[in-house]
């Protein structure tokens, strides 16, 4: 199953990524589907093997990259506030 994940994943997302690199990337996000997002879920909401395993990395590439990108870019600049769980 990770192999087509990682397909995936060179084919959509990472197109000058080499293999290395994306199997690096897939020590961060195991094919475990309870552990996958949405997180806390346990088994739930998992529409096919790799599911919550791609909306975790999605979520990381699409929304908590560029939050944090944007708060060290103005960290120091001016005040700053986050809000996490």
């Amino acid at each position: 199953m990770d192999a087509q994940l990682e397909e995936y994943l060179h084919m959509y997302w990472m197109l000058n990524a080499c293999t290395t690199t994306i199997a690096q990337l897939m020590m961060y996000y195991p094919s475990d589907p309870s552990q996958g997002s949405p997180f806390d879920t346990g088994n739930l909401n998992v529409l096919s093997p790799q599911f919550k395993q791609i909306t975790a990395i999605q979520g990381d590439i699409i929304f908590q990259a560029p939050r944090r990108f944007f708060l060290q870019s103005q960290s120091g600049k001016q005040s700053i506030w986050t809000y996490g769980t």
